[in-house]
């Protein structure tokens, strides 16, 4: 799961120690074992609006060879009491396999701040795994991986499950949790639900609820509003 989701008071630690992908896209933060088609791309931008503070995020990727899905993101954190600061994020993604019914990716990812020094990132590398159920109507994706925090100086092992039903086309639903298996202060346990609506074959839009499922107070729970641009024009 992505960075945007913190679980505890938003301090710069925390926001960096949270992800299960360094940013799985919007709208959810369990990612899919899905990759872009060859030679297009896609533009996701989302806002998580806490009750002191706000992140804002753009995050273009594109395949290029078939294989390798190239990101990066962008980002600003702003809190009500505290100092503003940017994020940064790269990501590369493949699929392992796929499969009649489901299919195996990974994702490497790596995240910082511009209030840190440039050798103190989170990196992670993760395996999301999809199985499509009851005929394509139901979409279950699975992640396990590690995590290298270099703020905290701890590895962490990341795990996220989410479901996404199709209702028809352009309507599909989501239930999402995700942590770590770190014990204590760092520990991170979260969930999110929403629904994504296909406003035409390029835009997507997309209203999410998320909170922690280890220590939920008025800080860490949030509204998540984005939209997702693709194309397939820009490289042919």
């Amino acid at each position: 799961m992505k960075t945007r989701f913190k679980l505890k008071k938003l301090t710069l630690a925390t926001l960096l120690a949270a992800p299960i992908t360094a940013f799985a896209g919007s709208p959810m933060n369990v990612d899919d074992a899905g990759i872009l088609d060859h030679k297009s791309c896609h533009v996701e931008a989302w806002v998580d609006n806490y009750s002191k503070a706000n992140e804002i995020w753009v995050a273009p990727a594109c395949n290029f060879n078939g294989h390798w899905e190239l990101g990066f993101a962008l980002g600003r954190a702003n809190f009500d009491d505290a100092d503003d600061f940017n994020l940064y994020g790269l990501n590369a993604k493949t699929m392992l396999t796929e499969q009649d019914g489901w299919a195996v990716a990974l994702s490497l990812g790596v995240v910082f701040a511009d209030k840190i020094e440039q050798d103190q990132a989170v990196y992670t590398l993760v395996a999301p795994i999809t199985f499509n159920l009851l005929n394509d109507q139901l979409d279950l994706h699975l992640n396990v991986g590690l995590s290298r925090d270099q703020i905290q100086e701890k590895d962490f092992a990341l795990w996220g499950i989410g479901t996404e039903y199709h209702f028809t086309d352009s309507v599909r639903g989501y239930v999402e949790a995700f942590g770590n298996t770190e014990s204590g202060d760092l520990e991170e346990r979260g969930y999110q639900f929403g629904a994504a609506f296909n406003v035409t074959d390029k835009w997507q839009l997309d209203i999410s609820y998320g909170d922690s499922l280890k220590d939920a107070n008025n800080e860490t729970n949030y509204v998540r509003l984005g939209f997702v641009y693709e194309t397939a024009s820009w490289l042919k």
